[in-house]
């Protein structure tokens, strides 16, 4: 077919006469054109449109789409970035930003390499880079990890469940599972994880939080929190200490625990009550133990609750029971009950109450018949629940208390009526 396209003539700045094209019939040349050519140009190993390159294939919907088509061995290498110098002041090779103008720099001028291996990205880091000659892959969907790696040393991989592994390909055992070195002893003991803080102050340093959420609303929130703290304010002196704390309702964290620089353990802090350490099975103890009380007491079981203070005997109602002494001089004494022994035998149970046997422990005294001298024996007396001094008996010119009525010795004295005094209990 023959177009006839119209023209029209102009004169050049040369004084040349040319032929030019008229607007509608450049138009009507351009619907006669192949699209496809009219989109693309280039050859087969570049082509380009409208913003678009495509090396190794025609046509690609990304902005940049490079293919090999050959593969084999030395053909893996898809786009390769060299640095032209190994000066820290220039840019660096590869910068990746958001559409704002913001997003993340990928420093240390590193090269980007896709590779035929099974990973979908690997980045290679050159001169300047924080970790020397670090590696990063992104490993293809079947295996859903991310992999950070050294040579063949893996650093991080982070898998698709949620996990990190630092130190180990392995999949982790644990939300965090960190791989270290062999420990050694002594000076060359490494750690694993450290948690570290720049600040210099007595009682800073670093620490875990352990925490989640209170209700199903709820942010997240500490519940516990262990610290390694510099133990003192003074310069150069590294003694630490390990801190162990909990949170009450509404509270912030509180100290529970301490184990000192000294290998000293402390547990609560001074003035807190309640029991503090409760151990299911057994105690093997080399040294010493040591209560602020000093009296030993064991539970047992009662009919009804007794104060502290109270002079009790063997229940003649009830086995292995005891209740308040009603009677003077009485055989069946078993003990005063206690209200801080510094040492308890037993199990505690809602019926039952802690008698001491022996010790220092205060006790309820009737000193209305007879004043109460330090040193005095005392017995049963016939007001519920109280001692009184014991008097003894005359045998042929030798005075004798009564065997198996003696609670202790008074180590405090009472002149009159009803009180409470000091006793060493030692049941004769």
């Amino acid at each position: 077919m023959r177009l006839n396209i119209p023209t029209h003539t102009r004169i050049t700045r040369q004084g040349r006469a040319a032929r030019v094209l008229t607007v509608a019939a450049f138009s009507l040349l351009a619907v006669g054109l192949d699209t496809a050519v009219a989109q693309w140009t280039g050859d087969a190993n570049l082509q380009t449109f409208q913003g678009k390159v495509a090396i190794g294939t025609t046509t690609t919907a990304s902005k940049l789409e490079v293919v090999n088509p050959t593969g084999g061995a030395g053909n893996g290498t898809y786009l390769q970035v060299t640095g032209s110098t190994a000066d820290n002041s220039n840019y660096p090779d590869i910068v990746l930003r958001g559409g704002n103008g913001v997003g993340y720099s990928i420093t240390g001028y590193p090269s980007m390499k896709a590779t035929n291996a099974g990973y979908a990205l690997a980045l290679w880091g050159g001169y300047g880079a924080l970790i020397p000659n670090p590696t990063v892959a992104l490993l293809d969907s079947g295996s859903g990890s991310f992999l950070v790696s050294t040579g063949s040393t893996t650093m991080i991989r982070a898998w698709s469940s949620g996990s990190l592994a630092i130190g180990t390909a392995a999949t982790p055992a644990a939300v965090l599972d960190v791989h270290g070195a062999s420990q050694a002893s002594g000076s060359a003991r490494r750690n694993v994880v450290a948690f570290d803080s720049t600040a210099f102050a007595q009682g800073v340093g670093g620490g875990i939080s352990f925490g989640g959420n209170y209700s199903a609303a709820s942010s997240t929130v500490d519940f516990a929190n262990i610290w390694g703290i510099k133990e003192n304010a003074t310069v150069n002196d590294n003694a630490g200490a390990l801190l162990f704390a909990t949170q009450a309702n509404g509270a912030s964290p509180s100290e529970h625990m301490r184990i000192g620089s000294n290998g000293l353990v402390t547990i609560a802090p001074a003035g807190s009550t309640g029991t503090r350490l409760t151990v299911n099975g057994d105690i093997n103890v080399t040294g010493n133990i040591n209560a602020k009380y000093q009296d030993v007491a064991e539970w047992v079981p009662v009919a009804a609750m007794i104060p502290a203070g109270t002079v009790v005997v063997l229940d003649p109602s009830a086995e292995n029971q005891v209740t308040a002494s009603s009677e003077p001089y009485s055989t069946a004494v078993a003990g005063v009950v206690s209200d801080h022994p510094g040492l308890v035998l037993g199990e505690e149970a809602e019926k039952k109450v802690k008698v001491a046997t022996t010790g220092r422990v205060l006790v309820n005294v009737d000193a209305t018949k007879a004043p109460i001298r330090i040193g005095d024996l005392l017995v049963t007396s016939a007001e519920k629940g109280f001692a009184m001094r014991s008097e003894p008996v005359d045998l042929g010119g030798i005075k004798m208390h009564r065997p198996g009525t003696i609670i202790g010795k008074a180590l405090q004295p009472l002149d009159s009526g009803h009180g409470e005094i000091l006793v060493l209990l030692s049941l004769q």
